[in-house]
């Protein structure tokens, strides 16, 4: 389903604030990490939307099932 609607995913989901949830998620990491590292790989990833927060914090690797998801988050955070 996915690679049918990538070019439309962020269009879909416009009312979601990554940035928000971006912070929630390295606030949880932060309450919850065992080691000092600062690598995290986004599973699902998606179109990205999540890493363009989340690389303030981490150096961030997206990964995701979608070819078509991955072009497009390549192309959006490089």
């Amino acid at each position: 389903m996915y690679r049918q609607l990538a070019n439309y995913y962020d269009e879909i989901y416009y009312f979601k604030n990554y940035q928000k949830e971006a912070g929630k998620i390295d606030a949880l990491i932060q309450r919850h990490k065992k080691s000092s590292g600062n690598r995290l790989l986004d599973v699902a990833c998606g179109t990205g939307n999540h890493i363009e927060y989340l690389k303030q914090h981490f150096s961030v690797e997206g990964l995701d099932f979608s070819p078509e998801m991955l072009r497009i988050a390549s192309q959006e955070t490089p």
